[in-house]
């Protein structure tokens, strides 16, 4: 165990045990089984649910006298290229790795960059699908722009919502586990650090014998008391992993 008697502002045992500044358990993470990957994988799959919805609704408004179910394999696949590159572009652009603190707005924002890429990807993969089956470049073109025109605005008001739900539910604990930590050492300042980007863990407090030589905080986690003060908290029922 890391020797810990050169970090400032060790404090009372007394004064740990009564900080008021120890963060609570959140009650929704006690037993949860979600992933913040889960919960991408479930927006990747509406995604694509929502590119093909609305390639074939710029379809129909490109072929309004056309009956959707017979349309030839050359009336659809350029739409059909377009779509494929939009979803590529997208996952290329890692619209579907969801940082912990991501919101509405910025969740919004990724969308909308990774569709300024996806824009001359489609139009690009339009024009490739006309060509496979021996129509007119520009037919190809004004298909996969179409497509970009129908959809963009759809998924970045989509992936809005799905920043806003997500802040919501990290919030209330459904993705993050109620933890502790046995040792103040570089090792617990070093994973504090690293969740404070993930946000997977809910790091209520560090417990170490040694509470003379240690600091008051380890990476922003209060230093509480020691292992017996662990085993006497009233927290303790709520706490998922002891690290």
């Amino acid at each position: 165990m890391t020797d810990v008697s050169g970090f400032p502002d060790a404090v009372s045992e007394t004064a740990r045990t009564a900080d008021a500044n120890v963060p609570k358990p959140r009650k929704g993470a006690r037993g949860a089984r979600f992933y913040r990957s889960s919960y991408a994988h479930l927006i990747e799959g509406i995604d694509v649910l929502l590119i093909l919805a609305f390639s074939a609704l710029a379809l129909r408004e490109l072929l309004p006298d056309a009956q959707m179910l017979g349309l030839s394999l050359a009336q659809v696949m350029p739409t059909g290229f377009a779509a494929m590159g939009l979803y590529w572009t997208l996952r290329e652009n890692e619209l579907y790795r969801l940082p912990a603190s991501i919101g509405a707005l910025g969740q919004a924002l990724r969308a909308f960059g990774a569709l300024m890429f996806a824009l001359p990807v489609m139009a690009l993969s339009g024009v490739v699908g006309a060509l496979l089956c021996g129509r007119p470049a520009v037919e190809g073109l004004e298909e996969g722009t179409a497509a970009f025109a129908t959809i963009a605005m759809v998924l970045v008001a989509a992936h809005g919502l799905w920043g806003w739900l997500l802040r919501r539910l990290t919030r209330a604990g459904i993705f993050s586990l109620n933890i502790v930590m046995v040792g103040a050492t570089d090792k617990a300042r070093q994973l504090v650090e690293q969740n404070e980007k993930t946000g997977d863990l809910n790091v209520l407090g560090i417990f170490d014998d040694r509470l003379a030589r240690s600091p008051a905080h380890i990476g922003g986690a209060p230093v509480i008391g020691t292992v017996d003060d662990l085993r006497a908290w009233p927290c303790l029922p709520l706490i998922d992993r002891v690290i």
